[in-house]
Parts: structure tokens; sequence; C-alpha cells
């Protein structure tokens, strides 16, 4: 996956950082769908698939991400709901970490891209994030 720097958050077409968006989509849920959890991360996991299939049928990219970003929310809700021991083990904090990854990569193309084409307005949405 293609990692993208200020610079290209700022020169590449809003088109392009678009598709990168859906792409990053499409990767994660396949992510998601090769996971083999133990059975207490069902609800959890069954929020972040749902959530992301939602998002993919979004036509919008800031309807598609707040709909990932919501099924985050409730995966984590579900997992805050398990004994301890199961909600700080390693499975849980990979989840985690990898659903906010993406979540945390996706916002960045997603804000880049409706800032418009003006590097100079994305400039601004940049620097106000740092």
């Amino acid at each position: 996956m293609r990692r993208f720097s200020r610079f290209d958050l700022l020169h590449i077409p809003a088109a392009e950082l678009s598709a990168a968006f859906r792409k990053r989509l499409a990767s994660h849920r396949a992510a998601l769908g090769a996971l083999r959890l133990p059975a207490a991360f069902d609800d959890a996991t069954g929020h972040l698939v749902r959530g992301w299939d939602e998002a993919s049928a979004q036509s919008s990219d800031a309807d598609a991400l707040a709909a990932a970003d919501a099924s985050a929310g409730r995966a984590v809700a579900a997992i805050r709901s398990l004994e301890p021991a199961i909600r700080s083990s390693p499975s849980a904090q990979a989840l985690l970490h990898g659903t906010f990854s993406a979540i945390i990569g996706a916002r960045a193309l997603v804000q880049s891209a409706a800032a418009g084409a003006s590097p100079e307005a994305r400039r601004g949405l940049l620097l106000a994030g740092s």
C-alpha cells in the first residue's frame, strides 16, 4: 500500500486521492475477511465488516469515511465489553491498531481531496492538522 507524504497530499489530484481512498477501503475490507481471531471478537469484527461494506457502498468519500469511522467506534465498544484479559490481548490490540491506522490514513486522503485542487487550500488543512 502506498504511503502518502504531505507533499503528495498537497499535489496529487483529488480524483487520484479519492481512488487511493477507495482502494484502501477495499484492501482493509479484504484483510478483515481474512482475519482468524478468537470467537470473542466476532461481534467487533462483525461491526467492522458491516461498516466497511456500508462504506464501500457510499457514493461520497466523506459518507464512506463516516461509515467506516462509525463501525470502528462500534467495534471499540464491543471490545470494551469483553473481559480485561481478552480486550488487552495482542489480538484485540492488532485489530484496533490496524483499523485505526486505516481510518487515519483514509481521513488524510479524504480531507485532502475535499480541500480542492488548490495546494494553498490543502496546505491550510494540513497545517491545521499538525
